[in-house]
């Protein structure tokens, strides 16, 4: 295996080791034991499906927002969703790391930190 592709799996393995990736494992199965959560969620996805076919469809939109309060009312769907938040913040990070170091020319004004 590459030093690259090792580096990689090492990256991968800090990742799942990190406090974001529990706390958003957590997350998912104390979501997926609540039903309810789950058809939230399973409504507001096929909600989501049908307004994108039909985005003029002011029912449909007003449908999704309403499922979407609903949505951010429901604590084990509000806690996903913001471990899920935390975690892509994270992923970012990794990214932005990895762009700054190959376009230097490129790097932002904040010392690598966005």
């Amino acid at each position: 295996m590459s030093k690259i592709l090792e580096k990689a799996q090492e990256l991968g393995e800090l990742l799942v080791d990190s406090e974001e990736y529990s706390t958003l494992e957590k997350a998912e199965t104390v979501l997926e034991s609540d039903q309810e959560a789950v058809e939230l969620l399973d409504r507001f996805e096929e909600k989501q499906q049908q307004f994108a076919g039909d985005r003029s469809n002011t029912e449909l939109k007003e449908e999704l927002q309403s499922l979407q309060k609903e949505m951010l009312a429901n604590e084990k769907v509000n806690n996903y969703f913001q471990s899920q938040k935390q975690f892509n913040q994270l992923m970012n990070q990794v990214n932005g790391e990895i762009s700054n170091i190959l376009n230097p020319d490129q790097g932002c004004s904040c010392g690598g930190n966005c």
